[in-house]
């Protein structure tokens, strides 16, 4: 392995002693395309430097604002424009990550939900792979095992430790999204295994008028991304924002 620079000794150290582990780079909540400008430089930043050599996105790839179930704000996109704005940030990141596996999110979900509640049979409509256009070497399910880790949204789970009663509910460790305002990971051991819950936050704008509902929360949203290795050691790689997120 190349030394790089950018990297400590520790972390070279560290890269250099897993180079031939599985190494997982997971893409946080994205909500295209109310995503953070600056997403995908720090995606591919992270994931070069821990040497990803598989890719997983954790859901709400595309947000939806414009065909949710909420009343859509009165200043924003068609339904059209939104659209096409979330389909260009799809191929930009398929461009960069030619290959990967998505969890459908509860804002995935969205089309699929809105023609169940107007009677559209599942052969009207096409799969979310389809209206996104996913090149052949991208998957679209609910949940993804990898290295004995489950890969899972998170929809129904809430609060700081989400994560860790989803490893509790399933009995392993477990990767989530879904709760913006926290990124981080737990550790949990028994006298037969350990464990570790891993919430990799999100990777929003948080001044987007999509996210206009957070706005007066007092926890803000947590910007980043996650790396498993071997299923065995997990990290929560915050995104570099400065000091502060300042709402307008």
């Amino acid at each position: 392995m190349q030394f790089r620079p950018r990297l400590n000794k520790y972390q070279y150290d560290f890269l250099n002693y897993h180079k031939n582990s599985n190494v997982v780079g997971v893409i946080s909540d994205t909500h295209f395309p109310f995503h953070h400008k600056n997403y995908l430089d720090f995606l591919y930043e992270t994931f070069n430097q821990f040497q990803v050599n598989e890719v997983v996105h954790i859901g709400d790839m595309v947000d939806g604002h414009a065909w949710s179930y909420h009343e859509p704000s009165n200043e924003g996109m068609s339904a059209s424009q939104e659209a096409e704005k979330a389909q260009k940030e799809c191929e930009r990141l398929f461009s960069l990550f030619p290959a990967g596996h998505h969890i459908m999110g509860n804002h995935d979900a969205l089309i699929s939900r809105k023609a169940q509640t107007h009677g559209l049979p599942k052969q009207f409509i096409k799969t979310f792979e389809e209206v996104w256009k996913f090149p052949k070497d991208w998957t679209s399910q609910y949940h993804k095992e990898i290295d004995d880790v489950l890969y899972i949204h998170g929809t129904g789970k809430s609060g700081a430790y989400s994560t860790v009663a989803l490893m509790t509910d399933y009995r392993q460790s477990v990767v989530s999204g879904h709760t913006h305002s926290n990124g981080g990971v737990n550790y949990r051991a028994s006298y037969k295994n350990l464990t570790f819950g891993l919430n990799v936050g999100c990777l929003i704008d948080v001044n987007a008028y999509a996210m206009e509902y957070g706005k007066n929360f007092s926890k803000k949203p947590t910007l980043g991304c996650g790396i498993v290795i071997d299923g065995k050691i997990a990290q929560f790689i915050p995104m570099p924002l400065g000091s502060k997120i300042q709402y307008k």
